[in-house]
Formats: structure tokens, C-alpha cells, sequence
């Protein structure tokens, strides 16, 4: 289990690797408990692990490029994410693809949902840094955390995934 973390160490890594990102013209979508936090109170949640967001897939040479400028600490690497540590904190970045009418995440056995969920994605500003949400963030909260979703728990007591969030086989195009 990774070893939770504060606000202010949260915040550090959010702010450290959006800057960068940011500088690079890369677009972050933030997404699980990123989103969670943003969706439910604007903030990040106090003892969360980790900093989650998603990137299209056709960043992903530009991001390995800008790993290796800054010389940064990768934990893992593969074609469905790249983990970045800041101050011992994780800064997961997930990828991400589009076919036809569907978002699809290449995460956990692929998680899949409609386009008009995701797009147009909403520019917002969040810790003084400008990010961008799901069109729906609502609903996908509540695709991604169950019905509970609005309420804080721990993270092995929400209903991950719930059955109207449709897992795909992995896609061997990703």
C-alpha cells in the first residue's frame, strides 16, 4: 500500500510537474482521485498517495523527451503509464486514446467511456495552475467511484469501476 501524503506535499508535486507540462504545451486532464478531490471540495484530498492525470497518447514521445531534459525520477514506465516522483511523491501520468465515440484509458484492463463524457474537456484554473476536467465530471466520478463517490472514504471502500463504467480488452493498437 503506498504511504499517504499531505496537502502541502501534494501540492508541491502537482505544482512542480504542471509548471513543466504546462510550459511544454501539454494538456493535463486530471483525473481519480485528482479529479475526485477537484469534483467534491476543489482541492486535493488530505492523505491521497498520489497526483493522477491523463495525456493523449500522441504526447507520449514529447513527455519521454521531457523526462529525460529534466532528468526527472521515473518509478514505472510502460505504454499505459508513466510514474514521476517528486519529493517522494507520485505523479502518475495515464494515457490515453480515442476510437470512434470512446474515451478509452489503457488502465486496469482499459476503462472506456462515451466522448461527450470527456469532450469538450473544461479549462480550469486549480491551485493556481491551469488544468483541464472531464465535460462531465460528475458523472464520470460516479462511473469511476460508484454511487458513493461524494462522499470521503477510504479508497478501498468505494465500488471502483462500477458496472456502468465499461471495461474494453486491451486494445493492442495502443
Amino acid at each position: 500500500m503506498k504511504k499517504t501524503k499531505t496537502k502541502a506535499e501534494l501540492n508541491d508535486t502537482f505544482n512542480y510537474f504542471v509548471n513543466i507540462f504546462n510550459e511544454n504545451n501539454i494538456p493535463l486532464i486530471i483525473f481519480y482521485g485528482t479529479l475526485l478531490g477537484y469534483t467534491r471540495n476543489y482541492d486535493l484530498i488530505d492523505g491521497d498517495d498520489d497526483i493522477d492525470v491523463l495525456v493523449n497518447k500522441e504526447n507520449y514521445q514529447q513527455i519521454i523527451e521531457i523526462i529525460q531534459k529534466n532528468n526527472f525520477t521515473v518509478s514505472v514506465r510502460n505504454k499505459s503509464i508513466i510514474q514521476l516522483i517528486y519529493d517522494n511523491v507520485p505523479f502518475d501520468i495515464y494515457f490515453y486514446k480515442i476510437f470512434d465515440d470512446n474515451f478509452y484509458i489503457d488502465w486496469d484492463g482499459g476503462l472506456n467511456f462515451k466522448n461527450e463524457l470527456i469532450f469538450p474537456l473544461q479549462q480550469v484554473e486549480f491551485l493556481n495552475k491551469i488544468v483541464y476536467v472531464p465535460n462531465k465530471k460528475e458523472v464520470v466520478c460516479g462511473l469511476v467511484y460508484g454511487e458513493k463517490w461524494r462522499i470521503p472514504l477510504n479508497k478501498n471502500q468505494y465500488n471502483w469501476h462500477h458496472e456502468t463504467c465499461v471495461k474494453l480488452e486491451k486494445n493492442k493498437n495502443f
